[in-house]
């Protein structure tokens, strides 16, 4: 019975013959991984064929099973050795501590099942197999399977692509299948039926790994590439398309001759160390002198110590990605310089406007005394020319400090809007005019939080909305400023409502621009200057204005 076992161990034995033959032959160490594999698992089929052949419940049927397991620990370890190697070579993100552990597990789990075959009945046993061996077995694929999607190599190194998806293939189909047919459906003949399918798919992934050329692997890639040994020997070259064996009287090969002239210190560098370079930008003369590359340098074939015997020079041209960085580049310095230039204007306005106001009143100030003797004539000159003296010592303030606003440490903090609202408010009262400590300011503090995110300067820009209300106020009625914080605490708003103030719908785009102060028939600086301070911490400003009045809401991100 169960002969299929027999015909197995026969298939694996011509594998083991024929890779051991192969590592002598090469000294490749995927040869001396499947010779070992095949070697064990013919041992195990002789095995398998034995107990089962056995009467059931006898001390050496028992005996076998439990061996059965203590073999499948180097199969396991060698399947891991393969997932590990693919790995290691493919992507960035793997952790060198997986390999231990897994090996330690395997050893472990299969060490105590064996043992419990020998200590409780057979059948307990084998469900505590399926129970155990097989979710541990699942969690390392499961850890493989998301490390190759989360971390894949640009270019997968060749020598662990040939062949070594089809060894893996195998080597899963004779676990899973066996557990589900042999373990789970109790198939005995199936479970070993698939054992030899896998087993076939291992040598045919082996085989492929022997004839399938280097050359063949890389000819449709996008990119140049030179492999060199460690005597300095050139031994394929990929510079126009076409893959080709070093000749020295070919185009190819001399280019890459003049190539690695350029890299040399690069080369000498991975030989030594074993890791892989990059240079991001080079430029080379020998392909196309007006074009930028990147070159890789990553170790090819290498010996039982990990050394290179032989590297790979992979040569991308990103000159089309180094332009499109330098558009960006220019792009975000020609944004800086309007916004600059804007600021520059705004300035240079608020000096040819306000100061020139200030300079009115003094001059009219001065002509007027030569004529008019009146003292209580003087005394009102004097008054309103203190007021635009202050006026102009408040602007004066604000337009330094918004100038020097970059050179403020911007150190997000919470801060009680409430207390900055009170002491913007005293602030402009005592910088404007006597009538505007005369205007009726209502603060209302509604439920939620009121501290916002932001630095010191956040005073200075509700002064600045507080300047546009009280410079363009008219009317008995007072200014309203209400804080909330809706949206589940996220944002505080500050709404400020004045129903003195008309702005046709017309104006109202132009508000917060640098042309306001031209086109407006209101002064709008405090407002511009208030936009700059409420952009630094990603908060709004917007106004929603009517007919009725006006109302500005400030929004800014709650602590």
């Amino acid at each position: 019975m169960h002969e299929i076992s027999l015909l197995t161990s026969i298939v694996a034995l011509i594998i083991t013959a024929f890779f051991t033959k192969q590592y002598y032959k090469n000294r490749v160490r995927i040869d001396l991984i499947l010779s070992l594999y095949g070697m064990i698992f013919t041992t195990r089929q002789i095995v398998l064929y034995i107990w089962l052949n056995l009467e059931p419940l006898t001390t050496a049927r028992i005996i076998l099973r439990a061996t059965d397991y203590l073999i499948g620990i180097p199969l396991m370890l060698l399947g891991f050795e393969l997932f590990y190697s693919s790995a290691a070579s493919r992507v960035r993100g793997i952790d060198r501590r997986v390999k231990p552990i897994t090996n330690l597990g395997a050893v472990i789990i299969l060490s105590i099942i064996a043992m419990l075959y020998l200590l409780i009945d057979v059948e307990s046993a084998r469900r505590l197999a399926v129970l155990v061996v097989f979710p541990f077995l699942f969690g390392v694929l499961i850890y493989y399977l998301i490390i190759f999607i989360n971390n894949p190599y640009k270019i997968p190194k060749p020598e662990y692509e040939r062949g070594i998806n089809l060894i893996l293939l195998g080597y899963l189909t004779q676990i899973f299948g066996t557990a589900f047919f042999a373990g789970i459906l109790r198939q005995v003949d199936l479970g070993i039926a698939t054992e030899l399918v896998s087993v076939l798919i291992v040598g045919a992934g082996g085989i492929v790994s022997e004839t399938v050329t280097f050359a063949g692997l890389y000819e449709k890639l996008d990119a140049g590439l030179i492999v060199i040994d460690n005597n300095g020997h050139i031994e394929m070259v990929k510079l126009y398309d076409k893959v080709e064996q070093y000749n020295r009287s070919s185009h190819a090969s001399l280019t890459a001759e003049a190539i690695i002239l350029y890299i040399n210190d690069y080369l000498e560098q991975v030989f030594e160390s074993g890791r892989e370079v990059t240079i991001p930008h080079l430029t080379l003369d020998p392909l196309e002198h007006d074009k930028i590359y990147r070159i890789d340098i990553i170790p090819h074939r290498l010996d039982r110590e990990s050394k290179p015997l032989s590297i790979l020079i992979i040569i991308t041209d990103v000159t089309s990605s180094i332009r499109e960085m330098e558009s960006e580049k220019l792009a975000d310095l020609f944004k800086k310089y309007l916004e600059e230039r804007d600021t520059a204007r705004l300035y240079f306005d608020l000096l040819s406007h306000d100061i020139g106001n200030l300079l009115q009143v003094i001059l009219f100030a001065a002509d007027s005394g030569e004529f008019d003797n009146d003292p209580q004539f003087r005394s009102d000159i004097m008054h309103e020319l203190l007021a635009k003296v202050n006026r102009s010592r408040y602007l004066l303030k604000e337009v330094r400090i918004m100038a020097r606003a970059k050179e403020y440490a911007k150190t997000i903090k919470p801060i009680d809007v409430g207390d900055a609202i009170r002491e913007a408010i005293i602030s402009v009262q005592e910088f404007l005019s006597e009538g505007a400590s005369n205007i009726d300011i209502d603060v209302t503090l509604n439920e939620g939080t009121r501290m916002a995110l932001a630095d010191d300067l956040i005073t200075h820009g509700l002064m600045g909305v507080l300047r546009f209300f009280i410079t363009n106020h008219s009317g008995s009625n007072g200014l309203r400023i209400d804080i909330s914080s809706p949206d589940e605490g996220h944002v505080v708003l500050i709404t400020f409502t004045d129903p003195t103030i008309e702005i046709s719908e017309s104006l109202r785009p132009h508000i917060f621009s640098q042309e306001a102060r031209v086109i407006l028939p209101i002064d709008s600086i405090g407002l511009i200057l208030a936009k700059k301070v409420f952009n630094r911490y990603g908060g709004t400003i917007k106004l929603k204005g009517s007919e009725q009045g006006t109302t500005i809401v400030v929004q800014l991100p709650a602590a």
